[in-house]
């Protein structure tokens, strides 16, 4: 690759970097039953996961209730970040221990 295609390039990527994004338009508070739904989860284990995660629930009544997408997202972001999946081979000593005398009482 040329110089200058290499510096256009990398202009190209820091102006992407920078650039807003694209839906700007979305509403600030939705129906929290709605964000349920859009999130996979029932209505009230949203309620009390927003709760929970000290997410902002506006209420006229109980059914009538609203949430930021948003402020949802900050929650997200403010999880810690995985570093491996969990192993199922991995198990407490209680449970190797349980396992082995079952075995154990199965041979007799």
């Amino acid at each position: 690759m040329s110089s200058a295609a290499a510096k256009v390039g990398a202009v190209l990527l820091a102006a992407l970097a920078e650039a807003a994004p694209a839906n700007t338009d979305a509403p600030r508070w939705v129906s929290l039953a709605l964000e349920a739904k859009r999130r996979g989860y029932t209505t009230p284990a949203f309620r009390a996961w927003c709760l929970r995660h000290r997410v902002t629930i506006r209420e006229e009544s109980h059914r009538d209730a609203w949430v930021s997408p948003a402020e949802i997202d900050r929650a997200v972001e403010g999880f810690a970040v995985a570093t491996r999946a969990p192993s199922k081979a991995l198990s407490s000593d209680d449970e190797t221990a349980a396992a082995e005398a079952m075995r154990r009482r199965d041979r007799r």
